[in-house]
């Protein structure tokens, strides 16, 4: 994850570096982020059933996970 001057973020897949990266306004980012604190993110069985457990550092997690 970079975050870019004008707040947007880009990202892309470390497993398959020759694929573009993927940029996401501040907005796109922010409701993003929202909707993992909140739990309304389905990330499927692989997941792992129940919460998230507390004071996991988001962006931190989604940068490992993307």
């Amino acid at each position: 994850m970079t975050r870019l001057e004008d707040g947007s973020v880009a990202l892309r897949d470390l497993k398959n570096q020759a694929a573009p990266g993927v940029v996401f306004n501040a907005h796109e980012w922010a409701d993003f982020v929202r909707g993992i604190k909140s739990n309304q993110l389905d990330f499927g069985p692989a997941a792992g059933p129940g919460p998230r457990p507390a004071g996991v550092d988001v962006e931190s997690t989604v940068r490992l996970k993307v």
